[in-house]
């Protein structure tokens, strides 16, 4: 089993107890028991398997729960229906009419007749109006997709900033307790007269510090699982469960080029891409509409229904023409699709001008965090240790002021906290770089 903590440099801070001897010649009296002050804390290292897990368990039930991809999964369905809606013949028409006044009555049905009548499209205009169907399911299928990769970022996200609050916490508790370890310490030493009163303010006032930090971050933590629990589709005050091990992503090595990158593969691209196509479709298809529509025919009709029919029943076969005579409604709905194509375009030019703007400032972000990163767990973080052991050791000895050590201490938190942050902006920097590449699943047809 891997180690989650790194050595804990221990420091030990003489305190004077009831049995010390005198001072002789300046020098300090040998005591019984000293106390044990660690000027250092517990940091976790990286552990795949603890938070990539738990994460990935929570990735799934967002995406089974959330009710925003619910909503664009029966955006696509709907759309899926539309196919069945366009492709299709006109209702057939059925006449029936009934002679009034005949010169013989020889009954009702003597006297009706009965007819039908199909309408067929101008040739092409069903297979328009199908792929016009088409198109639009996939555009469907591309928010859905796009819906589902904002859904993923937004959870991881949500995710490193309850793991940065959870881990600013617990260095604060861990802090409050060394301060309380030391004011005992301070306290026994005040009773033999080797700490002041100030010593003791200086402490207590620490103390209530870290005490309403504490309370504070607690207070941000809160926050974060609410709003990682709403991701989720659960109560806001349902407890996440927070892995030993510390999440550190690295996006892919190609993802960090900053030349000009070809987006088209983009869900949000590509439905830009796809609604473009269907406003090229829909222009087709009012063009097709101004076409004539050519009809067939029958009536049959009773023996009477006519003057001077002789007693047979007819039937009688038609043939219809429809032409559309307003040129007006077919040339407006023209240029709407016309219009519609080109601000579609102009969108999908818009998306990519974005995406191209968000990787260059995720690139940036990245960057910038991982500066941060480094200075803070190469160079800030073990120095401020190494101080606060060297400031420990003076104070034990006389040769600086407690208000020293809390300050090399608090640094040294200070630090830490930093770092977790760092690291946070560096794990959201990279989830955005690997979101902006993420391409759509393969389309799938509609479930039956």
């Amino acid at each position: 089993m891997h180690s989650l903590y790194k050595p804990i440099t221990m420091v030990t801070l003489i305190a004077l107890a009831p049995v010390a001897t005198a001072w002789s010649q300046g020098s300090r009296a040998i005591v019984q028991d000293p106390v044990v002050i660690t000027s250092s804390y517990a940091m976790p290292e990286y552990i795949s398997a603890s938070g990539d897990s738990l994460l990935e368990g929570y990735m799934d039930e967002a995406l089974q729960e959330s009710p925003a991809l619910k909503a664009a999964f029966e955006d696509w369905l709907a759309a899926g229906t539309l196919g069945d809606q366009l492709d299709r013949l006109p209702d057939p028409e059925i006449m029936f009419s009934y002679y009034l006044n005949p010169a013989a009555y020889d009954g009702v049905i003597a006297q009706a007749a009965l007819g039908v009548m199909q309408l067929f499209p101008w040739p092409g205009t069903r297979a328009a109006d199908r792929q016009y169907a088409d198109v639009l399911a996939r555009a469907r299928w591309e928010a859905l997709e796009g819906t589902r990769i904002a859904l993923q970022e937004q959870v991881k996200r949500s995710w490193f900033t309850l793991l940065q609050a959870s881990r600013q916490e617990g260095y604060l508790a861990e802090h409050l307790q060394w301060v309380e370890r030391l004011e005992d310490v301070t306290a026994s030493r005040f009773e033999n007269g080797y700490a002041s009163r100030s010593d003791l303010l200086l402490l207590e006032m620490e103390r209530l510090e870290i005490t309403a930090e504490i309370q504070a971050a607690r207070a941000r933590f809160q926050g974060a699982q609410s709003d990682f629990n709403a991701l989720l589709g659960r109560p806001s005050d349902l407890e996440v469960q927070l892995p030993e091990g510390r999440t550190d992503l690295q996006p892919d090595t190609g993802l960090m080029q900053a030349e000009e990158t070809d987006w088209t593969g983009h869900p949000e691209v590509l439905r830009q891409t796809l609604l473009g196509e269907a406003g090229e479709l829909a222009v087709e298809r009012a063009r097709l509409a101004g076409r004539p529509m050519l009809g067939v025919g029958a009536e049959i009709m009773g023996s009477n229904y006519l003057m001077g029919m002789t007693g047979r029943v007819p039937v009688v076969a038609s043939v219809r023409l429809q032409l559309p005579v307003w040129r007006k409604p077919v040339r407006a709905r023209i240029e709407q699709a016309r219009a519609e194509t080109r601000s579609t375009a102009h969108r999908r030019d818009a998306v990519q001008q974005r995406l191209r703007s968000d990787h260059a400032a995720a690139l940036s972000a990245y960057g910038e965090a991982h500066a941060r990163v480094e200075l803070y767990r190469t160079e800030l973080v073990p120095r401020s240790r190494e101080l606060t052991d060297l400031v420990l050791l003076d104070y034990s000895g006389g040769r600086t002021d407690l208000d020293q050590v809390i300050a090399s201490r608090r640094r040294s938190v200070t630090y830490v906290i930093a770092l977790e942050t760092a690291l946070r902006d560096r794990n959201i920097a990279a989830t955005r770089l690997n979101s902006l590449f993420e391409t759509s699943s393969t389309y799938e047809n509609l479930p039956e």
